[in-house]
């Protein structure tokens, strides 16, 4: 279906929480990719949009997880790291269906520049850590834990720097999703 859509001229673009590294292969062909959630966009051949959490707040967030014992996952531009497991935080990976990622001391996490943090915590925290964290965001879809991205970062935001990049109105963009996270690129895309 991807090739009669490609054939016809019509241009597409894959937007994910996941970083690259846990996209599975699939027989498409995109001309780009968002990732975490809008904080890494880029075509095969560069970057166009790169907006790490500050590092400030992810050690701050590194703080407050080690000092709880909250179960974290970091992904960077390459790789993801798990710190803390917990049953929660290996159920969630299971319905996910990550592949394990390398577990490693909280203190390891200190050096990546992570662009998301899956924070495996209620949802009565999401204000403390707003508080916390003022220059990320918490877009929470699932009741067990909360993406932490970079504040200007979501998939929205990717479709903008994708049109940007590629000359496409927004008005001819047409979004599909199915989780809270996709709920601001529904709204910005023209269907």
């Amino acid at each position: 279906r991807f090739d009669r859509l490609h054939r016809a001229g019509v241009r597409t673009f894959l937007s994910t929480g996941r970083p690259d590294v846990l996209i599975p292969q699939m027989p498409v062909t995109f001309e780009a990719k968002i990732t975490m959630n809008g904080g890494l966009v880029f075509t095969p051949d560069e970057v166009l949009f790169s907006n790490p959490i500050p590092d400030k707040e992810l050690q701050l967030w590194l703080d407050m997880a080690k000092e709880k014992r909250l179960c974290t996952m970091i992904f960077t531009k390459d790789n993801m790291f798990l710190t803390q497991p917990n049953e929660v935080g290996l159920n969630i990976r299971n319905q996910l269906e990550f592949d394990m990622p390398p577990v490693v001391d909280i203190e390891r996490m200190r050096d990546e520049t992570a662009y998301q943090i899956i924070a495996i915590m209620p949802g009565e925290m999401d204000g403390h850590v707003a508080e916390l964290l003022p220059h990320c965001r918490l877009p929470r879809w699932h009741p067990y834990f909360t993406d932490i991205v970079a504040h200007d970062n979501s998939k929205a935001r990717g479709m903008e720097v994708i049109c940007q990049h590629f000359g496409i109105r927004q008005e001819e963009t047409l979004a599909f999703g199915d989780g809270a996270n996709d709920i601001e690129m529904l709204e910005w895309a023209g269907i």
